[in-house]
């Protein structure tokens, strides 16, 4: 556990001009995971096609088909920098949160139920940091009657060189790059992007799809969310009405672009991280306890005769086992350890044994939880 505070705008606000996904978490699920946008931080750094990181920032390599193949079963992985995270549809935890989905218990594999007649409304799965939520896949057919019929949300992206566009190289931005990216969608030839290949397909960067909105195509009637892969519509926890972004799945369930949110917030990204885990104003703490509560160790304190004190926070009617190791690989399970503490604190001695080396390293584990009255 990162024991990260997360901060996000109750009341968000929503600007004329957009911000763009930065690298790191844009936002948070309600698991606890980190969401990142839909890049994997390699672009195009000349125009014969090298990648660097961060490079020129034109064509964007998608996270999804260039890392998929180290996502894990729930559609997560985690980089060198241990920050375990989603780029897409986070199917475990919709799994978990009773969203259509399917879990083989034999190989802890998840599938898409595409044979449910009639699906329930996605739940929120998480935030962004622009103070809106994120839903799975699943809404209110009319966005604005909770009567309608639930079904799959489609995305507002398809590739350039279907039908649709009939675009076969990258010579030009999409239009919704260029708004995104601020620039012309006319390119420079040393902005151009790597002719298409069997190294090199379509696909293999962001700027590869066209939104259908600049394409003639009806948002409602064509397709459901906008280039920032949302809506304005009631949901059953907004009765009256949200903009939120729902996770984006083709009729199999795989994860289709641009997954969770476009490429800019629709929102003002203010929430984030709170740096340190302090809170940036003042808190009064009234209580923290219960059955959730972290256990939290003292520095052993060390008696005249060797004998060792362990202090920890504790929950009432919770059993504990304390273990001692000189290398963090082998450990020894203490004897006594106790059982059924009350209160909210417990202190343990250990006298010294001799045949114990002279310095130990301390850990204390809850086993077990008496039962609690209603």
């Amino acid at each position: 556990s990162s024991a990260t505070l997360y901060r996000i705008p109750r009341h968000p606000t929503v600007p004329v001009n957009k911000t763009l996904t930065g690298l790191g978490p844009i936002g948070i699920f309600v698991d606890g995971v980190i969401m990142f946008d839909s890049r994997d931080a390699f672009s195009v750094s000349n125009p014969g096609g090298a990648e660097a990181n961060p490079g020129m920032g034109i064509w964007n390599r998608d996270a999804f088909v260039n890392e998929g193949v180290t996502f894990d079963p729930a559609n997560a992985h985690q980089p060198g920098s241990g920050q375990y995270h989603y780029h897409a549809n986070a199917i475990a935890l919709r799994a978990l949160l009773g969203d259509n989905v399917n879990m083989d218990s034999a190989t802890k594999l998840y599938s898409e139920n595409i044979n449910q007649p009639r699906p329930a409304h996605s739940p929120i799965l998480g935030w962004v940091r622009d103070g809106f939520p994120v839903y799975g896949p699943y809404g209110y057919g009319n966005a604005t009657n909770p009567a309608s019929d639930v079904r799959r949300m489609r995305s507002g992206f398809v590739p350039r060189n279907l039908s649709h566009s009939s675009v076969s190289n990258r010579t030009s931005l999409p239009a919704w790059a260029g708004r995104a990216q601020s620039r012309s969608t006319t390119l420079a030839a040393a902005q151009q992007g790597p002719p298409v290949s069997t190294t090199r397909p379509f696909g293999r960067y962001l700027e590869d799809n066209d939104y259908l909105g600049d394409l003639g195509f009806t948002r409602g009637a064509d397709f459901d969310l906008d280039e920032f892969n949302g809506r304005f519509c009631v949901t059953p926890d907004f009765p009256d009405g949200t903009y939120a972004y729902f996770t984006s799945i083709t009729s199999d369930g795989t994860p289709a672009f641009p997954y969770n949110i476009g490429r800019q917030f629709y929102g003002n990204p203010t929430g984030n991280t709170v740096m340190g885990g302090a809170y940036p104003e003042s808190v009064t703490t009234h209580f923290r306890g219960g059955a959730n509560a972290d256990l939290e160790l003292e520095s052993p304190a060390v008696g005249k005769s060797g004998e060792v004190t362990l202090t920890w926070s504790s929950v009432e009617g919770g059993t504990y086992v304390v273990a001692s190791s000189t290398n963090f690989s082998t450990w020894r399970t203490n004897s006594p350890s106790p059982t059924q503490a009350t209160g909210t604190v417990t202190r343990m001695t250990q006298a010294k044994d001799p045949a114990e080396p002279a310095k130990n390293f301390y850990r204390v584990m809850r086993t077990a939880l008496a039962p609690h009255a209603n």
